[in-house]
C-alpha cells in the first residue's frame, strides 16, 4: 500500500491509496492473481474488514486503523494510517483462511469494485460488540480457557497502551532533540566563520558537520526506527479488538445453537401432539408432515452444535497462532529498533573519537609551538662567582693601591667597569675626613643591573684623572677581593649562579663591612678643580 494522494470534489475529497500484489512464488496456484495494482479508498479497507469478520467467525481478522476526520489529511497521519492498513493487508493474505476469502479477491483484483460491491449483501444479522449481547439471550461462559484469555486480553490491551504512549513521547522527544543538534549546528557554523585562528575555524566547522550528522541520526531513528516499533505496538492494541470480535463470533454460534434447540423443543412437542391424536396404525399426512419437520430440527440442531464447538476449537487456535506471531513480531520489531539504535551509536563514537584525534593533534601542535628553548648568550661566557672583582682593571691600574671613583683612563673598550659608588645618608656629616670608597664589579654588557638594593641603570661615563688613595685599610676579602682561591659566597646557595652571564645581578658589599674599622662612613674624595665634571646619572650627582 503507497502513493496515496487526494482526489474527488470539494463535497467529497478523499484520499485514494494504490494497492500492488506481487506473489512471493510465481508458480505457486494460490486464488490470487501473481500480481495486480488496484486504487482504493479508506472506506473500501473497511468494507472488507466487515466481509472477513461476517464470513469467518472464529479467525482473528486483522484490524485496520481507526477513522479520524479531524486530521485525516495531515502528512503525518496519512503516512501512519498507510503503514497500518498495509499490516492489514500483509496479515490478511499471510493467513491460510482468509487467503482464500472470495471478498479478498474481490478486493485485490477488481477494477469495478465500487459497482460490485453495491451488489452484496452481507449478512445484517451480523453484529459485534455489546450490541450482540443485548439482542440474544445473555451468554455464560463456561469454558474456563476463554475466562482466562479474556482477562488476559484486557491486560495486554491496557499494557499496549502504556507502552504506545511512552514511545510516542520518547520519539516526539528525539524529534525535538534532532532539532536542537541542528539549531547548534547552524551555531557553530556562524562561528567558524568568525574572526578565529585557522585551526580554530577548522575545528568549530567539523564539530558543526558532526551536529549535523547527529541530528540525521536522531531524526531517522524518531521516524523510522522508532515508529516502525509504535507502528507494530499500535497494531497489537488494535488487534484486540479484533480477538474480541472472536468472542462474539462463538456467541453469534451459541445463540444460533440456542435457536436450534428452542425449535427442536417446539417441534417435538407438536410431533408429540400430532402423534397422540391418530392412531398407532394411521400413517396420515400430518403425522408424515411433523416426523419430517422434527428430522429437519434435529438435524439444524446437530449442525449448530457442530458449529459452536468447531468455533470454540477455532478460536483456541487463533489464539495459539495469535500468541506466536504477537512474540515474532515483536521480536522483529525489537530486534531493528536495537540494531538500529546499535549502529547509530556506533557510528556517533566512531566520529566523537575522529573528532578527539584532531582536538589532540591541535593541542600538540599548539605544545611544541609554545616549548621554543630559549638560548643563552655565549658571547659572555666568563662566570662570576661570588663577590670577586674583575681584575683587568687593577692590570691596567697597576699603580694604584686604591679603587677608582668614576671612569677608567684605560682606553680599551672591551674591559670597560661598571662603577657604583655608595654612600649612607649622613656622609656629609663632619665625623669623618676620609675619602669614599668605590668598589669596581665585574663588567657586563646590560644597561639595567638587578641588586638587592634597588636597579641601577649604566651609562658610559667619561674618562676621569687618577685619584689618590684616601683609604688605608684593606677590603675585606669577602667584599671583592679573591683569598685562597675562594670567595665569601656560596655558590651552592646563590640562584643567579644559574642564569646567564647577561643576566647575573650585581652583588654590592655590605656598608658595614667595608667601613667596619671606621667610626663613621667616609666623605666623598674632592675632585680636582682642574678636572671636567663628569656626566653623571642622576643618583651618583644626589651622592655628591
Amino acid at each position: 500500500v503507497g502513493d496515496p494522494q487526494k482526489m474527488g470534489m470539494i463535497n467529497d475529497i478523499h484520499t485514494v491509496y494504490t494497492v500492488k500484489t506481487t506473489a512471493t512464488d510465481p508458480n505457486s496456484s494460490g486464488p490470487l492473481k501473481a500480481s495486480s495494482t488496484v486504487l482504493r479508498r479508506f472506506r473500501d479497507f473497511v468494507w472488507l474488514f466487515d466481509a472477513l469478520v461476517s464470513n469467518n467467525p472464529g479467525i482473528i481478522v486483522p484490524p485496520i486503523p481507526d477513522k479520524n476526520l479531524r486530521h485525516r489529511f495531515q502528512e503525518g497521519f496519512i503516512a501512519a494510517r498507510r503503514v497500518a492498513l498495509e499490516f492489514f493487508l500483509q496479515k490478511t493474505v499471510n493467513h491460510p483462511m482468509l487467503t482464500s476469502d472470495p471478498d479478498l479477491k474481490l478486493f485485490l483484483e477488481s477494477d469495478a469494485f465500487g459497482l460490485e460491491i453495491k451488489h452484496r449483501k452481507h449478512d445484517s444479522s451480523h453484529q459485534t460488540g455489546w450490541l450482540a449481547n443485548i439482542a440474544g439471550p445473555r451468554f455464560v461462559e463456561t469454558d474456563e480457557f476463554f475466562e482466562n484469555r479474556k482477562i488476559g486480553l484486557d491486560t495486554l490491551e491496557g499494557q499496549l497502551k502504556v507502552l504506545q504512549s511512552s514511545l510516542a513521547a520518547a520519539s516526539k522527544a528525539r524529534r525535538a532533540m534532532a532539532q536542537s543538534l541542528s539549531e547548534l549546528a547552524e551555531a557553530l557554523q556562524v562561528l567558524s566563520t568568525s574572526d578565529l585562528s585557522k585551526p580554530v575555524r577548522n575545528t568549530i566547522e567539523r564539530l558543526a558537520g558532526l551536529h549535523r550528522q547527529a541530528h540525521q541520526w536522531a531524526l531517522d531513528q524518531a521516524t523510522n526506527e522508532l515508529e516502525s516499533l509504535i507502528t507494530t505496538v499500535e497494531a497489537y492494541a488494535r488487534l484486540t479488538n479484533s480477538v474480541r470480535l472472536t468472542f462474539n463470533g462463538r456467541v453469534k454460534s451459541w445463540d444460533k445453537l440456542q435457536s436450534a434447540l428452542n425449535h427442536l423443543r417446539k417441534v417435538q412437542a407438536n410431533h408429540e401432539k400430532i402423534k397422540r391424536s391418530c392412531a398407532p396404525s394411521d400413517q396420515s399426512t400430518a403425522l408424515m408432515y411433523s416426523l419430517a419437520e422434527l428430522e429437519e430440527a434435529e438435524r439444524k440442531t446437530h449442525d449448530a452444535r457442530n458449529e459452536f464447538a468447531d468455533v470454540s476449537k477455532l478460536i483456541k487456535a487463533e489464539f495459539q497462532r495469535f500468541d506466536q506471531e504477537k512474540v515474532e513480531d515483536f521480536k522483529l520489531s525489537i530486534c531493528a529498533f536495537v540494531d538500529g539504535l546499535t549502529d547509530r551509536q556506533r557510528q556517533i563514537v566512531k566520529v566523537w573519537q575522529e573528532y578527539y584525534q584532531v582536538l589532540q593533534h591541535l593541542s600538540k601542535q599548539n605544545a611544541d609551538a609554545s616549548s621554543v628553548p630559549n638560548h643563552p648568550n655565549n658571547g659572555t661566557n666568563n662566570t662570576n662567582t661570588g663577590g670577586s672583582s674583575n681584575t683587568n682593571a687593577n692590570d691596567q691600574n697597576n699603580d694604584n693601591s686604591g679603587n677608582h671613583i668614576g671612569g677608567s683612563d684605560n682606553k680599551n673598550t672591551d674591559n670597560i667597569g661598571n662603577h657604583i659608588h655608595h654612600s649612607s645618608d649622613d656622609s656629609h656629616d663632619n665625623n669623618s675626613g676620609e675619602a669614599g670608597q668605590a668598589v669596581t664589579a665585574q663588567p657586563t654588557s646590560a644597561h639595567s643591573i638587578s641588586s638587592s638594593t634597588g636597579i641601577v641603570s649604566q651609562e658610559p661615563e667619561p674618562s676621569s684623572s687618577k685619584l689618590p688613595d684616601t683609604v688605608s685599610s684593606p677590603v675585606e676579602p669577602g667584599m671583592g677581593e679573591q683569598k685562597d682561591g675562594h670567595d665569601g659566597h656560596d655558590d651552592s646557595r646563590d640562584p643567579s649562579d644559574q642564569l646567564p652571564q647577561d643576566h647575573q645581578p650585581l652583588l654590592l658589599p655590605d656598608d658595614a663591612a667595608v667601613w667596619a674599622d671606621h667610626a663613621s662612613p667616609p666623605s666623598p674624595a674632592p675632585l680636582s678643580p682642574h678636572h671636567p665634571v663628569p656626566h653623571l646619572p642622576a643618583y651618583e650627582q644626589d651622592i655628591h
